[in-house]
């Protein structure tokens, strides 16, 4: 429970300060009701985030004094990440527009998530498998993040395609590969579609009668995307 609570408070803290960067604090610094949405949606990603740290240490786990440290580290970084993926959100959802800062925001914590997962020593696991998976999942990344920013980017926009990289990159943790990016598309596309389908917001040829944000879907169906992967490799 100190845990959720600590997690929480960085993935609050984090977000609030991305959006106070946006605009000094005239527009995003939300106040009210919405902040206790958002507050409420950081405990939320507080809760799955060691859901899966849970689940991820009994897929591969830790060998030595090094679990509980590594762990800890884990939750740490990914809380700034949930933090940067609900910046993102917030931002899309007020304005269509996700300042450039908060995707290297992102991309710093993934970086140092992804090293620190790989230099974890594990029970189960063996520096050559490390090796393959790593190959494979960067191929498998960097075609991907191509066609977001070079396809799908301009159907969508640009900031959905910085969405879905990120994301991309992040279940790498978790051994994510191609197919597994492509579902989390998928996954995102029918969420959106089955919610303004049901506001009636979809027009008889299958486009949003009005835009909607779509890096909120993006995040949800994440999250969601992870916690399956996890149950789908054993854990």
């Amino acid at each position: 429970m100190l845990w959720v609570i600590f997690s929480g408070g960085m993935i609050y803290g984090s977000m609030l300060w991305l959006l106070r960067l946006a605009d000094g604090e005239k527009k995003l610094w939300l106040p009210g009701k919405k902040r206790n949405v958002l507050g409420s949606l950081s405990f939320g990603n507080a809760i799955i985030i060691t859901v899966i740290c849970g689940r991820g240490e009994l897929l591969e786990p830790l060998a030595g004094g090094d679990r509980y440290l590594q762990l800890g580290a884990e939750g740490i970084l990914l809380s700034l990440l949930a933090g940067g993926l609900l910046a993102a959100a917030c931002m899309d959802g007020e304005n269509c527009y996700v300042y450039n800062y908060v995707w290297w925001w992102c991309l710093l914590w993934t970086g140092i998530l992804l090293g620190v997962s790989c230099g974890g020593v594990t029970v189960t696991g063996s520096w050559e498998r490390t090796v393959l998976t790593g190959i494979r999942q960067a191929a498998a990344v960097a075609v991907f993040v191509l066609l977001q920013q070079f396809l799908f980017a301009r159907m969508y926009g640009r900031a959905d395609s910085h969405a879905f990289s990120v994301c991309a990159l992040i279940s790498c943790r978790w051994r994510g590969e191609l197919l597994w990016f492509l579902i989390h598309m998928l996954l995102a596309v029918t969420l959106l579609a089955l919610v303004q389908l049901g506001k009636g917001n979809v027009t008889c040829r299958g486009k949003l009668r009005t835009p909607k944000p779509f890096i909120p879907y993006i995040v949800i169906t994440f999250w969601g995307e992870i916690l399956w992967m996890l149950c789908s490799q054993g854990a």
